[in-house]
């Protein structure tokens, strides 16, 4: 038998693209020992020769080992590379799919995925749904569907699913400012955060009467409705981006200037109205309008101070703030021994 099971190598996606067959059942010759994994080959099917497997070369040349001999009938095993239910699904990774779902147990996807090799859990899950429960003759797959039979398709390491970013930290910093618990998604103080007490002691008991059931139900739909607003609300701070990872943003607050920091913390209002990349674009462009503006008033001093040239506006800037800072030095020396009244 020249059957030999290699594991998945868990390698980033660049080094999988080197290692593409170095996953799945590997073949070999069992007089050669030649790697048949992804070629056509020959089976002994004699009583006495055990899932032998030969390549064309041993086969062509009658070669012999062990019990085997050159007349012993045999049958060809093709390549399973070619669709059967979806045209990117090959016909080994359904026979994948049927063991992993044997050994696994339906719902196991994540060990089904590494059984298959090329696919991830994600895909596997969504096969299996589309062509097995979703067929008009469950639990039989649909068996009417025709392919091109000469669509080969090549191997392909399984796809990573992308990795779900991390909440931010429940530091101080984050809860101690708006109470919130990233970890959690939830606020300390929720919205209407008096609603639990009315329902908290809440019981159905036989002893109620049709007119306590029914105000016990109406009181639960009203703690119901609170819920559906609480969620609204917060849905509404998650899309906006308003539940933010604040020492995240006060590194980028650090890197702007002065004038950039005080825009933004007018434009903030507007949050709680568009999504957290129409706010970062209309941020952006005020902040360019406003580098604009400054830029269109200091040529416009330039000019009025005679100022052609960006020597002569360096020259300007220069002296300019060594002036400013010249005052506001003498202005600090006078007040320090100014007498007092």
């Amino acid at each position: 038998m020249g059957i030999q099971k290699k594991p998945r190598k868990n390698e980033d996606a660049e080094q999988e693209e080197g290692t593409t067959y170095d996953f799945g059942d590997h073949y070999h010759c069992d007089l050669c020992d030649k790697d048949v994994t992804h070629t056509l080959r020959i089976r002994c099917a004699h009583e006495s020769c055990k899932e032998v497997d030969i390549c064309i070369s041993c086969f062509s040349t009658g070669a012999e080992k062990n019990n085997h001999r050159n007349d012993h009938p045999y049958r060809v095993i093709d390549i399973l590379n070619f669709p059967v239910f979806e045209e990117n699904w090959r016909a080994d990774e359904e026979i994948y799919l049927i063991e992993g779902l044997e050994q696994c147990g339906p719902g196991n996807w994540e060990e089904i995925a590494e059984h298959v090799s090329t696919k991830n859990k994600q895909e596997c899950a969504d096969h299996y749904q589309r062509i097995f429960i979703d067929s008009p003759d469950w639990p039989i797959p649909d068996m009417t569907k025709n392919f091109d039979p000469s669509i080969r398709l090549p191997i392909r390491p399984m796809q990573r699913l992308p990795k779900v970013p991390r909440p931010p930290s429940s530091t101080p910093v984050n809860s101690e400012i708006v109470g919130f618990m990233p970890g959690r998604q939830e606020f300390e103080t929720e919205y209407e955060n008096e609603a639990e007490q009315h329902v908290k002691d809440m019981e159905f008991t036989d002893m109620d009467t049709e007119e306590d059931r029914n105000l016990k139900t109406a009181m639960l739909s009203v703690y119901n409705t609170i819920l559906e607003r609480r969620k609204e609300r917060k849905d509404l701070v998650f899309d906006r981006g308003l539940a933010v990872d604040f020492k995240k943003l006060r590194n980028n607050d650090g890197k702007r200037s002065k004038e950039e920091q005080k825009l933004l913390t007018k434009l903030r209002v507007f949050a709680r109205l568009q999504t957290s990349e129409d706010f970062a674009t209309l941020a952006a462009e005020m902040m360019k309008e406003m580098t604009l503006r400054k830029r269109i008033a200091d040529l416009q001093e330039y000019r009025r101070m005679g100022i052609t040239t960006r020597f002569e506006a360096s020259d300007y800037e220069r002296e300019k703030q060594t002036r400013i800072n010249r005052a506001i030095k003498e202005e600090r020396g006078s007040a320090r021994y100014r007498p007092y009244d």
